[in-house]
């Protein structure tokens, strides 16, 4: 179960064990990675960032109730972004090869606005799929460049991307990025 400090915004890796000083007549405490046991009063302060159904059941029984607002966010929350994620790709996919045959400047646009705000929901999601699952994600934070284009320079390629039939991100990543 992770579990966040909420004075601090600490998010530790928690389980119960007996095997601990604090734990008495066999009754199971809550322990931090780094061995620091969590006394039934200081739960009172956790908030529950991911958890299974059966880690929090335990936790309820030895005596940590889960102080849970929407059940769901909190259960299997990497596989649910995950799926959210491969829906968004699926979106965006078809976003893509809509726009090859949509010839109306208008419309195109519309297209490619969306296709760029679901571009930064992917980037959003695979860093909180990453984060979910105890893992850096360098290859997103490496790859953020912020760039400032006059209204000329930003006119002209939008030009190029739409003659290669490119969004300006697609165009302006594969010229800056290697």
């Amino acid at each position: 179960m992770k579990a966040q400090f909420g004075l601090t915004g600490e998010t530790h890796e928690l389980h119960l064990t007996t095997e601990h000083p604090c734990s008495s007549y066999g009754q199971p405490v809550a322990v931090t990675e780094d061995g620091q046991a969590i006394d039934v009063y200081s739960w009172a302060v956790y908030r529950v960032v991911s958890a299974t159904p059966e880690e929090i059941e335990e936790f309820a029984a030895a005596g940590y109730p889960a102080k849970i607002v929407n059940r769901r966010s909190i259960i299997n929350n990497a596989e649910r972004l995950a799926t959210k994620l491969a829906e968004v790709e699926r979106i965006q996919a078809r976003d893509k090869e809509l726009l090859a045959h949509v010839e109306d400047p208008a419309q195109r646009g519309v297209i490619e606005r969306s296709m760029a705000g679901r571009a930064g929901a992917l980037s959003r999601l695979r860093r909180q799929i990453a984060a979910e699952r105890g893992e850096s994600y360098p290859g997103i934070r490496e790859r953020i460049i912020r760039i400032r284009l006059s209204d000329a320079e930003y006119s002209t390629a939008i030009d190029r991307a739409k003659e290669i039939g490119q969004t300006l991100s697609d165009y302006l990543r594969e010229r800056l990025l290697p």
